[in-house]
């Protein structure tokens, strides 16, 4: 199971990038061209009223280092002329994140019902978690669902990984919204993010959570595969990080049917529902920047699929 929860993560990141940085009908006549910067795409559509409507996507990676700066002009252009700024979720469903945040650590612990994650890991596996995270936090956070702790997990090994996730680009673009004063509509909503975020139910979380603590049992490996894909993303290399991606979908399909509808309701749905929204924002016209996580934009069940199956793209 070769790292698939690393290459699936996505509310965690954002947050802590974010909080490090700041302290219908269809449209016509669409062309889809890719632009020789990095994982930037444009897409040109008519709106409701004949007129030139403009879609900028930003593949983005949610950790990087300095080598991701800066930032090409026309990727700089499109942001600052953009009539509309777009996220994963949007300015409103991160002024209400805190308390939401809270709300399901509370439900989580209810619904742990007595059930401790700490009891039901290997000695081995166990050894992994506290080699990432403290003794004393691993054991308070075991009295929740197990997915607090792989959320726990995910972010501690992005900071193990040699790159920073204040540098990735979600931040920094959050980061630029933020001190521009622009509002930022959402991809997805917040509900929908925290429904990816506890997938499962108890016993299917553990599943995930054993099968991360055997690969952090391999760091090596993990630092490896995060590196591999940031150097592809780096280079631009659209095939090999759909290469990656697929190879890490498949291995761990092999592993545990599980991963299966953990990969539909992590891309599939929601890569389905994004093309739903830029469809109508070509609708509604006018210039839109997207920026989201890169791997929703590459391989055969993209968003890019989606929007030629809605009839946005030819």
């Amino acid at each position: 199971m070769k790292k698939i929860l690393l290459a699936f993560s996505v509310l965690f990141a954002l947050l802590l990038a974010f909080v490090s940085c700041a302290s219908n009908k269809g449209a016509r006549h669409v062309a889809h061209n890719e632009t020789q910067e990095r994982m930037f795409w444009r897409i040109d559509g008519t709106d409701k009223n004949g007129n030139p409507a403009t879609v900028y996507i930003q593949g983005t990676i949610h950790l990087g280092d300095e080598r991701l700066y800066p930032l090409a002009p026309t990727v700089v252009d499109a942001w600052v002329n953009a009539d509309r700024i777009v996220g994963e979720i949007s300015t409103a469903d991160w002024a209400v994140f805190e308390t939401e945040m809270s709300n399901k650590m509370i439900q989580s612990q209810i619904n742990a019902d007595g059930k401790n994650v700490l009891h039901n890991i290997t000695s081995t596996q166990r050894d992994a978690l506290f080699s990432v995270l403290e003794k004393e936090a691993a054991e308070q956070l075991a009295v929740y669902e197990p997915w607090v702790t792989i959320a726990a997990i995910e972010t501690a090994v992005y900071l193990n990984s040699g790159l920073s996730v204040e540098k990735g680009m979600d931040g920094q673009f959050m980061l630029l919204a933020y001190q521009q004063g622009k509002d930022m509509d959402g991809l997805d909503s917040l509900e929908t993010q925290l429904d990816v975020l506890q997938f499962g139910n108890y016993d299917e979380q553990l599943v995930l959570l054993k099968d991360m603590l055997d690969d952090i049992a391999q760091p090596e490996e993990i630092n490896k595969y995060t590196n591999e894909l940031y150097e592809a993303y780096l280079a631009g290399d659209v095939q090999k990080l759909t290469k990656l991606m697929e190879s890490s979908r498949k291995e761990a399909e092999a592993k545990n049917t599980l991963y299966a509808a953990y990969y539909k309701a992590i891309f599939t749905e929601r890569n389905k529902a994004w093309a739903e929204k830029i469809k109508a924002w070509i609708f509604e016209g006018g210039t839109t920047f997207i920026f989201a996580g890169c791997g929703h934009f590459v391989g055969d069940d993209s968003v890019f699929m989606y929007l030629k199956k809605n009839g946005a793209l030819p």
